[in-house]
């Protein structure tokens, strides 16, 4: 769902741990963390460019039982 002229491209793994903890409502806030830091800086995230398309995107880490995917 584009956010800003920004989008989140989710994977089958990512969507498999949204399911394993309950739901997108335990992921929201920290999602919407990242697309503000993409609206406020988007250079300060890592970039993969190629001819036909670029994305930037975000390393994220294990927290309590939240998988790093997420």
């Amino acid at each position: 769902m584009p956010f800003r002229g920004y989008a989140i491209i989710e994977t089958d793994e990512f969507k498999e741990a949204v399911e394993k903890i309950g739901g997108y409502r335990f992921v929201d806030e920290a999602l919407a963390t990242i697309m503000d830091g993409l609206h406020r800086n988007p250079f300060g995230f890592g970039t993969i460019e190629q001819p036909l398309f670029s994305f930037r995107y975000a390393i994220t880490r294990r927290i309590g039982d939240i998988p790093r995917w997420l």
